[in-house]
């Protein structure tokens, strides 16, 4: 059976297409109703249907979707401050020269060193160092 066709704008659609369509006017509207076979006054208590169900079916999503959202927000607020977290990297042995980052590694004298402050030339282990942490302590030999 071939899908029923409607006559707008000088063109013919089938009622997906009409669904589709932008900027439909009231009198798009009313001859597209009148040729599915409704009259002004059916099409009339229709649109009143539709204005009457608008408000409870737009607060009945928005009901349904808060917990959602409320969640997404929360998401994105640790995403965001997970991305404003200082990285850990391991940058090898290291050099009086280099320049280390907060979260930084290195090895200095067999063990792994840690940084949570910006520093340039300041030797882990030595003196009463609070730039550098230990982080995994040097074997001892057999």
């Amino acid at each position: 059976m071939a899908e029923r066709m409607y006559v707008l704008r000088g063109k013919s659609f089938t009622a997906s297409q009409v669904a589709e369509l932008d900027d439909v006017t009231a009198e798009e509207k009313r001859q597209f109703a009148l040729q599915a076979g409704l009259s002004d006054q059916r099409l009339k208590e229709i649109e009143a249907l539709m204005a009457a169900m608008a408000t409870p079916i737009r607060d009945f999503v928005e009901k349904s979707m808060r917990p959602g959202i409320d969640r997404l927000i929360k998401l994105e607020q640790i995403a965001a401050d997970i991305q404003q977290r200082p990285t850990l990297k391991y940058l090898g042995i290291w050099s009086a020269e280099k320049s280390y980052e907060p979260g930084t590694f290195v090895t200095h004298s067999g063990s792994i060193w840690y940084t949570d402050v910006k520093s340039v030339g300041v030797r882990p282990g030595e003196g009463a160092n609070v730039i550098w942490k230990l982080a995994v302590k040097r074997g001892g030999s057999k």
